[in-house]
């Protein structure tokens, strides 16, 4: 899927946390990542922001198989807690396209399928060109 190879070839943070894509197709998206000792919290498990950034990837690539698409709103709820060594895997599924909002939900589990997290993401699909042009600072 051109979009998603898009997305995993041109982010860093896909590559930082040695994300894996498994699957990828119009409105969906699985991936997984392992739980490195750098990943962890001063309490020894999995830090939230590695659960985020693989629920983000997940969001990304779900939501940008049907056009470009950015992030205005989160909830992500906690369940239980990763170690290092441990597999996490990321699914995420549109659950609605509208014309100006795509809704995406999302599911973190473990090798057990352990639910580990679960939450909600709310995009605006955008115009590349036009997202570009307020991301670029000006030449003059």
């Amino acid at each position: 899927m051109p979009r998603a190879s898009f997305i995993t070839e041109n982010d860093e943070l896909f590559r930082m946390f040695g994300m894996q894509l498994e699957e990828a197709r119009e409105g969906y998206a699985k991936l997984s990542a392992t739980v490195r000792p750098q990943f962890v919290n001063s309490y020894g498990v999995a830090h939230g922001a590695f659960i985020f950034a693989l629920a983000d990837m997940a969001f990304a690539i779900a939501a940008s198989s049907i056009t470009d698409a950015v992030a205005v709103q989160w909830s992500l709820n906690m369940f239980r807690s990763a170690v290092p060594g441990e597999t996490i895997t990321g699914e995420c599924i549109i659950l609605h396209r509208g014309k100006s909002v795509i809704v995406v939900g999302f599911n973190l589990y473990n090798k057990e399928g352990k639910v580990v997290a679960r939450g909600q993401a709310t995009s605006l699909p955008v115009e590349l060109e036009r997202f570009e042009k307020m991301t670029t600072p000006d030449a003059d």
